[in-house]
């Protein structure tokens, strides 16, 4: 198979891709022109080695790893953990003042 099909068979969860495509339309699950193929690249570095599991519950130990990387529509968003484009600070204080909202 191609190594991008191999990468997805080892972190989605079986099915994933096929569920996606049929939710969200276009072609998932594959790095190829036309293809819905954003990316996340996380910094996650394991203090011991990752346990043998199933098939997509590898992606689970990834839940709290930030993202250091993310490739949106071909285009770079976030690189080495800094967004692109936006003014973070003011994002952040939008973020605070919904979630205050919200708990409030």
């Amino acid at each position: 198979p191609r190594g991008e099909a191999a990468l997805a068979g080892e972190v989605l969860w079986p099915g994933g891709a096929r569920l996606a495509e049929r939710f969200f339309g276009g072609a998932f699950g594959e790095l190829a022109p036309g293809a819905v193929a954003d990316l996340v690249v996380l910094e996650w570095r394991p203090a011991v080695p990752p346990p043998a599991v199933r098939q997509g519950e590898l992606a689970l130990l990834w839940a709290e790893a930030p993202a250091a990387w993310v490739i949106v529509g071909g285009e770079v968003r976030l690189r080495e953990g800094r967004l692109l484009g936006v003014d973070e600070p003011a994002v952040a204080a939008r973020a605070r003042e919904a979630a205050a909202r919200l708990l409030g």
